[in-house]
């Protein structure tokens, strides 16, 4: 007898409407498909921006963690320079010559370097040929042939810039130059003297020899002052043995107060705290003030970035950071915390190198 393998279909059953096994399991099972609702499609976006939130701020600190680190970086290397330049000449570098003295190669005679310290320091950071070009073409207002024509003030040293202000420069001059600029200044501890001038006089000669006992008291001195009439004093050099107060003590350069409302000094005004960029010498580009407390010199206050200015041309001749705290590197290379916030008298004792006073490391930071 043949088996019967035919379904049987009842009346009034699933199995009436389908036709084989696999629709009638396929039947007794039934699933709806159906899209997101309009309520859960919020939902989910919600969920996604709390994520985000929640996620950027740590993406925030830790890229500017990364750019702490490589501003403390920067000075590291701006500290062993200058431990290599005292080695190799003797003394640290200095601040240069006066502002109206500015010229690459070094004075007549006696040789002392009219230029600031970063640019003294450029053969001991990779930048030999740099220096030498400068020197040879000595004016640094005139274009370089090969450099295209440029001026060594346009070439940017990234050593010498914060990477939390990026790539700071100047606004373009009507000749179509840009200059760049320096985010780290040596320390100047007084200003009230005539030490921008050539005109020799009397009461200059007297003015600078009072400037030069009371303004350079920080490890980067003067390297001299010029007079019209082709005359040159060199001034005394600092050398690491003659520290009094020690070199591991006395701050060597630290980052210094820009605007974040006005980055980008004006070439046109010119904006004289900030032009030329970095190859300034002893003024106050590339130098910054620290003063007594008891003299209420309110452009001694270190400030931040974003702390409100009288206006965009506020003048800045202090130290500060784009940071929570400034980071400044030291005579002995060490790179250290400084609050911003710090007692002014612990900001000035820092910065001079000869008061006598020690400072616990502990109050740099408040």
């Amino acid at each position: 007898m043949a088996l019967n393998t035919s379904w049987t279909r009842r009346p009034g059953t699933q199995s009436d409407r389908v036709g084989s096994p696999v629709e009638a399991i396929a039947a007794r099972s039934p699933r709806s498909i159906r899209g997101f609702t309009l309520v859960e499609l919020l939902v989910v976006i919600a969920i996604i921006a709390t994520l985000i939130g929640l996620l950027l701020p740590a993406v925030q600190s830790a890229r500017e963690a990364a750019r702490r680190t490589g501003c403390q970086n920067n000075l590291k290397q701006i500290g062993l320079a200058s431990q290599v330049h005292a080695s190799a000449r003797k003394h640290f570098p200095t601040a240069g010559g006066n502002t109206q003295d500015l010229y690459f190669a070094p004075a007549p005679g006696n040789g002392y370097a009219r230029a600031g310290w970063a640019f003294q320091i450029l053969p001991y950071m990779e930048e030999q040929g740099l220096h030498k070009l400068a020197v040879d073409n000595n004016d640094p207002y005139r274009g370089v042939p090969t450099l295209g024509d440029t001026t060594i003030m346009e070439v940017p040293i990234a050593g010498y810039k914060c990477p939390s202000r990026s790539m700071r420069q100047s606004q373009p001059t009507q000749f179509g130059e840009v200059y760049h600029m320096s985010d780290y200044a040596g320390v100047i501890t007084d200003w009230t003297f005539e030490w921008q001038t050539v005109a020799d006089s009397k009461a200059n000669r007297r003015k600078h020899e009072e400037e030069r006992q009371r303004a350079w008291r920080g490890l980067i001195a003067k390297g001299g002052q010029a007079y019209s009439g082709g005359v040159y004093d060199a001034w005394p050099t600092i050398t690491p043995g003659k520290v009094p107060d020690g070199t591991s003590k006395t701050l060597l350069v630290m980052e210094k107060s820009v605007s974040a409302a006005a980055p980008q000094p004006s070439p046109t005004n010119w904006t004289w705290w900030e032009m030329p960029g970095w190859i300034g010498n002893a003024d106050w580009p590339m130098m910054r003030l620290v003063f007594p407390a008891s003299f209420k010199v309110k452009d001694a206050v270190p400030r931040s970035d974003t702390d409100l200015r009288v206006s965009a041309n506020d003048p800045e001749r202090a130290f500060g950071s784009a940071h929570t705290v400034m980071h400044g590197v030291f005579g002995d290379g060490a790179v250290r915390s400084v609050g911003l916030d710090v007692d002014i008298d612990v900001l000035y004792r820092i910065g001079v190198r000869d008061d006598g006073l020690s400072v616990n490391a502990g109050t740099m930071t408040q």
